[in-house]
């Protein structure tokens, strides 16, 4: 009997669920419909407020987004911003876009700090890491930021002063003689610099691991701006192979700091500093958290610093004037040194025409082309409408470049910041909460480069202008090939 009745309950359930399954079907496919209907009508009526800014949304599904990444980004913002305003609209990546070019709509979005949140197209996001810094969540930001700040403060940094100059000297002897193509070669110059302050690690050139990590990092470049198609062949798919190898490689350097740590060897890097700390809740941070910190962090100190490097030298090739004059501080810094005597936190803080050249050469070309944000709410500025869910790029290139604020800006000249430029028309490290944490040791690698290079070697560049290309950060078309030769007299410093 209870056989019979366990037989009997079995197929009455299979009756109810025979009856329930088209009705979770039936309400299912509904509610999906019904939110569809809603969000397209949201999206209709969006489109008909007003307020929403003129633009063009481009080709079904891929929008503008060719155009935007394929190009020179201020090109696609000047065209448009010359047919609709200076504030349009556009589609990048799938998502509805606001694009902005003056420097009082980048002041407003970077200062509402409770209503605009970092956000990227998604393939940045993926790629770079969706707990980066760019793309953690906004609670979660101020915490990771302050540990990164906390491993690059000036305090750390005034230590690190002759650590950077051996990474210098032992680059720039390696140049002398020789023609090299500075675009590939500062690459991998910042990589050094960049893996040391990072992950504590001082000689990565030509072992495996280094290839992972150059590999990945030229693969991340590649990838954040097209479109996500993860089969082989395409862009994407070696994209995230490329980044799945590198962390993995990631993944052992953090086991081994914290064997290292439970020792009592603390590194004074931002892995250490990873490693060693608890979160709000006294936790340790988990291994995939970190790892997309460091590769944000990483990411930024490379290629960007690395390309500010480029135009630099650029620059100084194209106008003696300035050389003339930046090679005499330096040599009156010198002046004050012993032979062979290492240079000084004090002596880089009296490098004040160096800061100014520095600064023009990440103005002109902007090597960050755009910072994206993205409204919490509905938020309204100067009579336009952003919807809440659409993306915001701030057009950096635009705003350095905008003679209002930079006169004759296509002229490279340092003396414009003798004087502190207004706020909101110089962003080489972002702004708001989202600055760069790593701007100080950025200034400070340059800095000693610059001193050691302008009082020991004479350079020529051995292309013509060929112009600029994207890929995505700005360089010289065909790379930028020079020929070092020491000075006499200088010495030889290893």
């Amino acid at each position: 009997m209870e056989a019979v009745g366990f037989a009997a309950a079995d197929t009455s359930s299979k009756a109810d669920a025979a009856i329930l399954l088209p009705s979770f079907l039936i309400g299912g496919t509904a509610l999906l419909l019904f939110l569809y209907i809603t969000q397209r009508q949201r999206r209709k009526s969006i489109h008909q407020d007003p307020r929403i800014p003129k633009g063009s949304e481009g080709w079904p599904l891929i929008g503008e987004t060719f155009a935007f990444g394929n190009a020179d980004p201020m090109r696609f913002a000047l065209t448009r911003a010359k047919k609709y305003g200076s504030i349009f609209r556009s589609k990048i990546l799938g998502t509805p876009s606001v694009i902005v070019t003056t420097s009082d709509a980048a002041k407003f979005v970077f200062g509402e700090r409770n209503i605009f949140k970092a956000s990227y197209p998604s393939t940045i996001a993926t790629l770079v890491g969706k707990k980066s810094l760019t793309s953690c969540d906004p609670h979660r930001h101020p915490f990771l930021k302050r540990i990164v700040q906390g491993a690059l403060l000036p305090e750390t940094l005034r230590q690190e002063v002759g650590r950077i100059e051996n990474f210098v000297n032992e680059t720039l002897n390696s140049w002398g003689g020789k023609p090299i193509d500075l675009v590939k070669e500062s690459r991998t110059f910042m990589l050094d610099v960049a893996m040391y302050f990072v992950f504590g690690i001082t000689n990565l050139r030509g072992t495996a691991e280094a290839k992972v990590l150059v590999d990945m990092y030229r693969a991340i470049g590649k990838g954040m701006y097209v479109l996500p198609i993860n089969l082989p062949g395409f862009t994407w798919y070696k994209a995230l192979k490329a980044r799945e190898k590198g962390c993995a490689y990631l993944k052992t350097i953090i086991e081994k700091t914290r064997e290292e740590s439970e020792k009592g060897f603390k590194q004074n890097t931002v892995l250490g500093a990873f490693v060693d700390c608890k979160d709000e809740n006294g936790e340790n941070l988990l291994d995939d958290e970190i790892i997309d910190v460091l590769i944000g962090t990483l990411f930024g100190a490379h290629d960007t610093t690395a390309n500010a490097l480029t135009w630099m030298l650029k620059h100084l090739s194209e106008h003696h004037d300035v050389l003339e004059t930046l090679v005499a501080e330096q040599e009156e810094i010198l002046k004050t040194k012993e032979p062979g005597q290492a240079l000084t936190w004090e002596d880089y803080r009296r490098m004040h025409y160096t800061s100014q050249v520095i600064s023009e050469s990440l103005r002109l070309p902007t090597v960050l082309q755009f910072i994206a944000r993205e409204p919490r709410e509905d938020v309204e500025f100067k009579g336009f409408l952003i919807p809440r869910g659409w993306r915001v790029y701030v057009m950096i290139t635009c705003i350095h470049l905008d003679p209002s604020n930079y006169p004759n800006p296509l002229a490279f000249d340092p003396s414009r910041f003798q004087a502190p430029p207004k706020a909101g028309t110089f962003l080489p490290f972002a702004a708001g909460a989202h600055v760069c944490p790593g701007s100080e040791l950025a200034r400070l690698v340059l800095s000693v480069f610059l001193h050691h290079l302008c009082t020991k070697f004479r350079w020529q560049s051995l292309q013509p202008d060929m112009g600029v290309q994207f890929n995505p950060f700005p360089s010289p078309k065909g790379g930028f090939s020079i020929l070092l030769e020491r000075k006499p007299n200088s010495g030889v410093q290893m």
